[in-house]
């Protein structure tokens, strides 16, 4: 038996120092490398350009023309990072069943929390392309706390993105868009652990990451079977999902030239933007869009962490790994901080 389990283990090892090499090979070419260029030139320029979301005067009425322009160029912005998400999770749930995701990350604590945000910080993703990665990272153990976390603070608290915040809006906007990142995933986490299905063991994590006979194949395969089972899970939904949100988004955003903000416009754009998907730093362009063209900085206030957070598709795509109320009071925390950050905003007159 010793002779036999030595093996396995030696296996899983190199296994998980390839994958290893493989998420810093793949962040570098989908994240990185491209936001080393991107970064001096937003600096210099002072601006993300147009933002393909709204437009100047707002985003176009409801059609499916509207919704196929708009999976374009979202698909078009985001499939790097969306390959680099597929292609980690399946290596993250192929290469660890042998040994198991530390300890730290399979508690329900706030320590598990932190370090399950720590971790998405150099992913840098938008929502739905840090969803597999937490679906994968369930999948292999991690606690609903950790995995909700990674999900969160990827867009929320991406550090290129404050970068951008600094170099495009006021100071006022870039700072609140940094603290409400850190309420978000700090709130919503404590929020959601408070819930008593965050300690029940979720359908997709009933086999034990080191037993089962589905572990006794050997990594490549598991890698296989993992990223078939992801990629059809994910992709068609995701590319439905962006077709009709990109169709309707002129009802989630309804942002006519100069439009004033009423509670109940402020809650529409609220409820629609935390619906909506968007590429990495979508939000940075339509607030900066918002604010140099008249709209109401409760509008822009409203949009500034809804956009980012979370969407529907990020939502769906996670859906089987998280309990639905752990997920409501996700959406529901980040509706709320925008209805709060609107109000901020206003207040402070900025």
């Amino acid at each position: 038996m010793t002779s036999h389990v030595a093996p396995v283990r030696q296996r899983n090892l190199i296994a998980a120092g390839a994958v290893l090499v493989a998420v810093l090979a793949l962040l570098t070419w989908a994240k990185w490398l491209p936001y080393f260029d991107k970064v001096p030139k937003v600096a210099g320029a002072q601006t993300l350009g147009p933002s393909f979301v709204t437009g100047v005067s707002g985003p176009p009425g409801p059609s499916l023309a509207a919704g196929l322009h708009y999976a374009a160029k979202y698909f078009a912005a985001i499939w790097p990072a969306l390959v680099a998400g597929l292609l980690i999770a399946a290596a993250v749930e192929a290469a660890l069943p042998g040994l198991g995701l530390p300890s730290v990350l399979r508690r329900d604590t706030r320590r598990a929390g932190a370090l399950g945000g720590l971790l998405a910080l150099p992913a840098m993703m938008c929502t739905c392309c840090a969803a597999p990665i937490a679906v994968g990272l369930r999948r292999r153990g991690a606690s609903p706390g950790t995995a909700l976390a990674f999900l969160l603070a990827s867009p929320a608290l991406n550090p290129v993105v404050l970068a951008f915040c600094v170099f495009v809006l006021p100071w006022q906007w870039a700072s609140l868009r940094a603290i409400t990142g850190l309420l978000l995933v700090g709130g919503v986490i404590a929020l959601a652990r408070r819930l008593p299905e965050m300690t029940r063991e979720e359908p997709e994590q009933a086999r034990s990451p080191v037993s089962g006979r589905p572990q006794a194949r050997r990594p490549g395969s598991r890698f296989a079977i993992a990223l078939t089972r992801l990629s059809l899970r994910i992709v068609p939904l995701h590319v439905a999902l962006v077709i009709a949100l990109g169709a309707a988004r002129g009802w989630l955003l309804p942002m006519a030239g100069g439009l004033g903000a009423t509670a109940i416009t402020v809650f529409v754009v609220a409820v629609g933007a935390t619906l909506l998907p968007i590429p990495t730093a979508g939000e940075v362009a339509i607030v900066a869009t918002l604010l140099s063209s008249g709209f109401d900085s409760a509008i822009a206030g409203a949009a500034l962490i809804t956009l980012p957070a979370v969407s529907l598709p990020s939502l769906l795509i996670v859906g089987r790994s998280f309990p639905a109320r752990v997920l409501a009071a996700a959406g529901g925390g980040v509706i709320a901080l925008g209805l709060v950050t609107a109000l901020t905003v206003q207040t402070l007159g900025l």
